[in-house]
């Protein structure tokens, strides 16, 4: 029998950018990135792809956050800790 998938879609927002250019387009290429882990049947059916795939989306994850983190430490964001706190614990 043939399998059969659900289509789901990832819209991202416009009110949710910060206005810094590279995080808004970071935050952007991981919706994408996630809407073709959900939604690309062959990575659904082989699973050593799917992984390969995964440790992609967590090599931009790490990397956008190192970049996030530089940025917000040089406009003195007040929540720095507790923003770092919780990269630490997504990660």
């Amino acid at each position: 029998p043939q399998k059969t998938y659900a289509s789901i879609s990832l819209k991202w927002k416009n009110t949710w950018n910060c206005g810094e250019p590279n995080i808004d387009e970071q935050h952007r290429e991981l919706f994408r990135m996630a809407s073709r882990l959900a939604n690309t049947t062959a990575l659904l059916e082989n699973p050593e792809k799917m992984l390969q795939y995964l440790d992609k989306i967590l090599l931009h994850v790490s990397e956008h956050f190192e970049y996030e983190e530089r940025a917000l430490e040089k406009i003195d964001y007040e929540d720095i800790n507790r923003h770092k706190r919780i990269h630490a614990f997504l990660l």
